[in-house]
């Protein structure tokens, strides 16, 4: 729930992730719920889910999938459940 909060105040793009696919499946109909119960205008930025995998190959699947975030940088990073 910290990055649909997170998103909701900031108004920028928020990009939910995790490496479980139960999780992200939680977390992809909070977004949806969010998105739909507070549309955005188009410079507010967005809120989306992606499935954390690590790595070269999948940090470009995300690049092909979200273009926008090859040339900007996040501006933080809230992290929980790491080890």
């Amino acid at each position: 729930m910290s990055g649909v909060l997170v998103s909701m105040i900031n108004r920028e793009d928020c990009v939910l992730t995790d490496g479980n696919k139960t999780v992200m499946e939680l977390l992809q109909k909070n977004a949806d719920r969010t998105n739909e119960e507070h549309p955005r205008a188009e410079e507010e930025g967005s809120l989306i889910c992606h499935r954390l995998k690590w790595g070269t190959i999948h940090v470009e699947r995300f690049f092909e999938k979200h273009p926008r975030f090859r040339t900007s940088r996040f501006d933080l990073i809230i992290g929980s459940d790491i080890m």
